[in-house]
């Protein structure tokens, strides 16, 4: 397990299964609808992995279609 920020939760093997559900190219809505939650939720929780495989292990994602909502922000 990887400590999430603030020692508040871990990221375990059902977030990595997330992220590669999504490496796979499926959109959130079908991961929602999978796991039987909101597509926002699936998005927070992506963003949340990203961060904390950044913080804790420096691994930074360069991979935009993974998180293009990302991209668009910053446009």
């Amino acid at each position: 397990m990887i400590p999430g920020i603030n020692n508040q939760r871990t990221v375990t093997n059902k977030d990595l299964s997330l992220l590669q559900k999504k490496a796979a190219g499926l959109r959130n809505t079908d991961i929602a609808r999978e796991l039987g939650v909101r597509p926002e939720l699936v998005r927070r929780r992506l963003t949340w992995i990203r961060r904390v495989l950044g913080q804790r292990l420096g691994i930074e994602i360069d991979m935009p279609e993974l998180f293009p909502f990302e991209a668009d922000e910053i446009e």
